[in-house]
């Protein structure tokens, strides 16, 4: 029985040798965050072969987290995929739970005012040193634990323009963070993402151009209207003012002429009203002399 459990235990060293020495674990957290404010979620973890049969109580602890689960062999890999859907404005950050004790910090933000879409993230977070020790010294406590590592990475991919980050690498619309398995590993993610609708701008512009030319034109046709009524108001007026002076030189002929016959009811002819009229006549020039 004694020897029995020194097999498996020398068994388990070996594995853990191969596990955090050769650099044949590999653990990738992929993000993608969807054009609608979604986010889709996948967690990798490959192995090798002859470790295949770890894989169901690491396929146990994603399907616990509610990820969908599958296990796939590729080429002397196996690897256990998780994938989850994320609805919007409601974002997820995977991480290694049993590893971490402090507060995880996870700020996302999707903002849509239809002109344009912004997405951000800020995490921060540290794996706990005794936590991480604890791991290592589980299955590897005869070994020389300053080498052993496990590597794991972040991918995050983003719509629009990048404007902000600090991840190891970029390509495109992804970006890549590089972290380690070990004790007090700060973990620190940032990045920022404008998604410009430029047929919506297109769409304003020509909306803000056929509304001021419309407005332009009614004003126009308001300042010609305008002329039009000004000049039928001054043609009226003085066609009232000639008329007036008409009616009012028709009036002083039509007096002049009751004045003249009026005068002349007095003689019997026109030859003594000419004698008078022109008597008269003397009578204002001597006056006037």
């Amino acid at each position: 029985m004694i020897k029995n459990l020194i097999k498996i235990r020398n068994a388990l060293i070996l594995i853990v040798i191969c596990f955090f020495l050769t650099g044949c674990l590999d653990i990738e957290y992929h993000l993608q965050i969807k054009p609608d404010g979604t986010e889709s979620i996948t967690c990798k973890v490959g192995m090798p072969a002859f470790l295949a049969g770890q894989s169901g109580e690491i396929a146990k602890s994603l399907e616990d987290q509610g990820y969908k689960v599958a296990i796939e062999a590729q080429g002397d890999k196996y690897y256990v995929i998780g994938t989850r859907v994320s609805p919007k404005n409601q974002w997820l950050l995977p991480y290694p739970v049993g590893l971490v004790k402090e507060k995880v910090i996870f700020e996302p933000t999707y903002l849509n005012i239809w002109v344009v879409k912004r997405y951000s993230m800020k995490a921060q977070y540290t794996l706990d040193r005794d936590e991480v020790n604890k791991l290592i010294s589980e299955f590897a406590q005869n070994i020389y634990t300053q080498n052993i590592r496990i590597p794991f990475r972040y991918v995050i991919a983003v719509p629009g323009k990048i404007s902000k980050y600090n991840s190891d690498e970029i390509s495109g619309n992804s970006l890549v963070w590089k972290y380690t398995i070990r004790p007090n590993e700060k973990i620190d993610i940032e990045l920022a993402s404008n998604d410009i609708n430029y047929p919506a701008i297109i769409i304003i512009l020509i909306i803000l151009f056929a509304g001021g030319s419309y407005s332009i034109l009614r004003k126009s046709r308001n300042k010609v209207t305008e002329i039009q009524e000004n000049i039928g108001t001054k043609q009226t007026l003085e066609e009232e003012k000639s008329l007036r002076e008409r009616e009012e030189a028709e009036k002083r002929r039509e007096e002049e002429k009751q004045r003249k016959e009026k005068s002349m009811s007095r003689f019997s002819n026109q030859e003594e009203y000419e004698k008078w009229k022109a008597g008269r006549l003397r009578e204002m020039d001597k006056k006037a002399g």
